[in-house]
């Protein structure tokens, strides 16, 4: 009867993690990040971007900040490790604008806590080609 248990026990360990394993693999944040920007066009990096409504964050590479119609991609120069899937800006922005080399907190939207710190590079835009109607 214990055998059984204990098989039952591992069972019930093991087998999810195959079923997972047979699912397919999570897209990494390059891959999202390629998505996101997929049929846009990359313009000339820009240093300052006037502070954005909207930012999201893709796990270990950028931050993606939506300003009309336009993607700003900024890939930090440091702390792209602290950026995750449940991380969000905790800016404490002086002034109207971010800048390349200005430094962002990060907090974990889960326990509402510090999460580390990212150090902003480029702010690269994005946006659709406008195609002239004929």
């Amino acid at each position: 009867m214990r055998k059984m248990l204990v098989a039952a026990a591992l069972s019930a360990i093991v087998l999810p993690g195959m079923a997972a394993a047979d699912q397919e693999p999570a897209l990494d944040g390059e891959a999202k990040l390629a998505i996101l920007v997929d049929g846009l066009v990359e313009r000339e990096p820009v240093s300052c971007l006037a502070t954005p409504a909207m930012a999201s964050v893709v796990e270990g590479t950028a931050i993606v900040f939506r300003r009309g119609n336009k993607l700003y991609v900024n890939r930090p120069r440091s702390g792209t490790e602290s950026l995750g899937t449940d991380t969000s800006l905790y800016r404490k922005v002086y002034g109207s604008q971010l800048c390349s080399g200005q430094a962002l907190e990060l907090a974990d939207n889960v326990a509402g806590t510090p999460a580390g710190y990212v150090r902003l590079g480029d702010f690269v835009p994005y946006e659709q080609v406008r195609t002239s109607a004929r």
